[in-house]
């Protein structure tokens, strides 16, 4: 059990530098052994070996089926290891990024997150995953957290957000790096609606 601690968050930016935390510690923690085995027996099943999409989508289903969307308390974010939101059941779009972007690390991935804030004020983070596996270039949005029958790649149009952020895990340094995100749109899979 995590020993709680108190963080004073101002910025996006400082509530992705703790998501990226949680990511490191989930990959690299005491539990790391366990995490992976729920991983490959549990996740990834019958999904074919350097099968980059058939992968993606493996963990994309796992945790909209596995991952409920729960608040978090009024006042307070909470920011879990990927072990104790699954162990928990659900979590918000923080435990969300943590989870899938854990999940895709532990496997190979380049990840990251993006920030936005619509029009209407609604704050929201999702997880990124780059692709292909050993070119990582192409960024996918992977937003858990809708209970419909959204699809990876699906997300909010840019033109619906006043905000709009995204960083890469730098999981070996544990560090963020801005990723330009100008030309995304233009990518076949990323910034597509269907809704």
């Amino acid at each position: 059990m995590s020993k709680l601690t108190i963080h004073t968050v101002r910025t996006p930016q400082d509530r992705v530098d703790l998501i990226s935390t949680q990511v490191v510690r989930s990959i690299t923690g005491d539990d790391v052994m366990a995490f992976r085995q729920l991983v490959i027996r549990s996740v990834l099943g019958e999904v074919p070996d350097r099968d980059d999409m058939a992968a993606v989508q493996a963990v994309f289903s796992w945790a909209k089926a596995n991952i409920r969307y729960i608040p978090d308390p009024l006042h307070f974010d909470l920011y879990p290891t990927a072990m104790e939101v699954i162990l928990a059941g659900g979590g918000d779009c923080d435990c969300h990024v943590v989870v899938v972007a854990s999940i895709l690390s532990l496997i190979g991935f380049q990840t990251g997150a993006k920030v936005i804030c619509t029009r209407g004020g609604l704050w929201h983070v999702y997880p990124l995953v780059f692709l292909p596996r050993d070119d990582p270039r192409i960024p996918l949005a992977l937003d858990t957290t809708w209970s419909d029958g959204r699809a990876p790649g699906d997300e909010y149009p840019a033109t619906d957000c006043k905000y709009v952020k995204a960083w890469i895990f730098e999981l070996r340094r544990g560090a963020l790096r801005n990723a330009d995100i100008r030309n995304w749109w233009s990518f076949p899979f990323a910034g597509r609606a269907r809704w």
